[in-house]
């Protein structure tokens, strides 16, 4: 009696062991290895054994992605930053799967961070850059110290914890016309004439468009800092032009 109850209980902590292996099993089969930037990495479809690549930042760093050749049709194309190489630690993550070539970006802080990447069709490619906040961050806190920005022209804004404040931008409208603003559809921002009335904006698809045509003329446009909250794990980025 005493050996069969000693066998029940040997093969029931053997049961409980090997329950326990497939989570870290999954974790432990991940290869990873450094990514090199400005080099285009081919994706491929998910499997326990994927590659997960290494990056260290030192300092507020803006990560900007571009992707390619992704088969929009029935497809998942998908990638994550993670602050552990078993990537269950998420800080950042998009499917890249509605357009077929695009480019995202992230604010990241100083440490180091594990990328997951796959594409079911294995046919899109990724590749990354960096650059550090500060050569994007301008002192233009204030209407005074707006900067002008000219039609067509990207503006790249980084809120982190240590530069997050309002951002003031300055258009000058040389004809009567419709004001078309991309990459702000996700963000608070409000415009303004030269006399600092409220102009109304209503988003239509991925882009904010002036309810009317306006005069020509100087505007104002302020881009709301991010909260607190917001900046709790990573920076907040965008990329916005106008027309």
């Amino acid at each position: 009696m005493n050996r069969t109850r000693k066998l029940v209980a040997l093969m029931l902590a053997v049961l409980l062991l090997l329950a326990t292996l497939p989570a870290a099993g999954l974790a432990d089969s991940y290869k990873v290895q450094p990514l090199k930037l400005n080099q285009w990495y081919s994706l491929r479809d998910y499997s326990s054994s994927m590659t997960i690549y290494k990056l260290k930042v030192t300092g507020d760093t803006i990560v900007n992605i571009n992707w390619k050749n992704i088969k929009t049709n029935s497809n998942f194309a998908y990638l994550s930053i993670n602050r552990d190489k078993s990537c269950d630690d998420t800080i950042a993550s998009s499917g890249i799967y509605d357009t077929s070539s695009g480019t995202l970006g992230f604010v990241l802080y100083s440490g180091t961070y594990y990328i997951y990447m796959y594409d079911n069709k294995e046919s899109g490619k990724v590749k990354f850059s960096t650059k550090k906040a500060a050569t994007v961050n301008k002192p233009n806190y204030c209407m005074g110290k707006a900067i002008t920005v000219k039609a067509g022209k990207k503006v790249e804004i980084a809120q982190t914890k240590r530069d997050n404040y309002h951002r003031w931008y300055r258009i000058k409208l040389p004809n009567t016309q419709t004001i078309t603003f991309s990459g702000l559809r996700q963000y608070n921002f409000t415009l303004y004439d030269r006399n600092l009335n409220e102009i109304s904006c209503s988003n239509r698809g991925d882009v904010c468009v002036t309810e009317g045509l306006q005069p020509k003329g100087t505007y104002y446009l302020e881009v709301d800092r991010a909260s607190l909250y917001e900046l709790a794990q990573k920076g907040e980025y965008t990329a916005f032009s106008w027309k």
